[in-house]
């Protein structure tokens, strides 16, 4: 981990806690998958369908990132692996609580029948009508192409986690831990350009002086059309280094989202940063 140099990840991984994250993970997303269709069945409203399947999504996006982080995977590959399997599940699990409502296959025998699961998975979308309400008194009926399109629309959103969170996370090989992630916002003007274009790669002494916010919100309304975010990974046991990104953008304000970076470019990515570096960084901590 020299100065200057850039971060790579060393795509090992520990198979005995890739398997326990799996023996962990296979029951959560069944259960995950069963309560999306037991939900799904209760539910009249389209509209509050569209909301449970997005809800649905992003519970399967943070439950992959934790068993990804439990099993300490640094490789790529496997982590889309363990997402799309986890993701299988769950699409599957909700598929065999529908054949056990409305057909004579038990619940745990459909689990472990999928010829049976591929029949009625393509039987029952060529022959349901879905009917929601529209509120009013008015409903709306789903079937034919249309509700074939909506459950290739659903099978996509179970598996779409899986590329949301394949990345691996920062890695200590030595500490065998977790980097943990620091952010911080910085105005880019001419004391930060000037700093930054005399600085060594790795070496960003400019930054003691450069003033640091903690959010996106802090930053003044005045200067956020030119604003840096600084993407530190640190460690606990360590002092001594530290790996940053930067990336230059502008601050814009969403009513449903609040203050997000916009227009996103990298200027550093994943280098390793001195000692002087981090300290500068973690100072308002």
């Amino acid at each position: 981990m020299k100065t200057g140099t850039k971060y790579l990840s060393s795509g090992k991984f520990q198979f005995s806690k890739v398997l326990l994250a799996l023996a962990i993970g296979i029951p959560i997303f069944l259960a995950s998958g069963t309560l999306y269709a037991w939900l799904n069945i209760l539910n009249p409203y389209v509209i509050l369908d569209a909301i449970l399947i997005f809800a649905v999504a992003y519970g399967l996006k943070e439950a992959i990132s934790y068993i990804s982080t439990f099993s300490q995977s640094r490789n790529l590959i496997l982590n889309i692996v363990i997402g799309l399997i986890l993701g299988f599940i769950a699409w599957y699990a909700a598929w065999c609580f529908n054949a056990s409502k409305y057909s004579q296959i038990q619940f745990l025998n459909a689990l472990v029948d999928p010829v049976y699961m591929k029949e009625f998975i393509i039987d029952y979308s060529k022959h349901q009508v879905i009917e929601y309400s529209k509120g009013a008194g008015g409903s709306i009926k789903i079937s034919g192409v249309v509700l074939y399109i909506l459950y290739a629309f659903e099978f996509v959103f179970f598996m779409a986690p899986a590329f949301q969170v394949s990345k691996p996370s920062y890695y200590n090989e030595e500490l065998k831990t977790f980097y943990r992630e620091t952010i911080r916002f910085a105005v880019e003007d001419e004391l930060f350009k000037q700093g930054l274009n005399a600085s060594e790669n790795g070496k960003y002494p400019f930054l003691k002086d450069v003033t640091l916010y903690p959010t996106m919100d802090a930053v003044p309304l005045i200067n956020r059309e030119n604003v840096v975010r600084l993407k530190l990974q640190n460690l606990n046991q360590t002092k001594d280094h530290g790996i940053l990104t930067m990336e230059r953008g502008s601050i814009k304000y969403n009513r449903k989202r609040g203050c997000e970076l916009k227009r996103i470019r990298k200027i550093v990515k994943d280098i390793y940063v001195d000692e002087n570096t981090l300290e500068s960084i973690l100072r308002i901590d």
